[in-house]
């Protein structure tokens, strides 16, 4: 089915049933992708460099896959996950698939079956995702 081909197949259900689509497709959440989050951020210059919290940054390249960025005030250069809880996490292409099962609340035996990851992988996660978290609640906030 296309587009068009959906629409018109709404507008065919009842107003109950219409109503009842709605509630579930407003309770489906849409998935998320928390890598190319930041990324984006970072190339639209709105999060600093990671070491000494400039905005002058550029992108400079790649390193191992990920967005190379150099600071032209400290001249360092950091990835997309530099001082991040993804720095050093290796099968990052799980990470997504990792936190909504998570926010489901699953069990870590049936995260760690179903990404096959180890136990011990899995429980390293859910302990990075968690105090990065604290962290965030911690820091003051910078709004007026």
């Amino acid at each position: 089915m296309d587009y068009q081909q959906i629409v018109l197949a709404i507008h065919t259900l009842s107003e109950e049933d219409q109503d009842k689509l709605i509630m579930y497709l407003l309770t489906k959440s849409v998935k998320h992708d928390y890598l190319k989050d930041r990324q984006e951020k970072l190339i639209s210059k709105q999060l600093p460099c990671p070491h000494c919290g400039s905005m002058n940054h550029y992108r400079y390249g790649k390193d191992k896959g990920s967005l190379r960025f150099k600071c032209k005030d400290c001249k360092r250069t950091f990835t997309e996950y530099t001082g991040t809880w993804l720095s050093g996490i290796h099968k990052k292409k799980l990470v997504n698939s990792y936190i909504e099962q998570m926010h489901k609340k699953k069990s870590l035996d049936s995260i760690t079956n179903s990404l096959r990851i180890n136990k011990k992988t899995a429980i390293d996660w859910r302990h990075k995702i968690l105090s990065s978290f604290d962290k965030k609640s911690k820091e003051p906030s910078t709004k007026k």
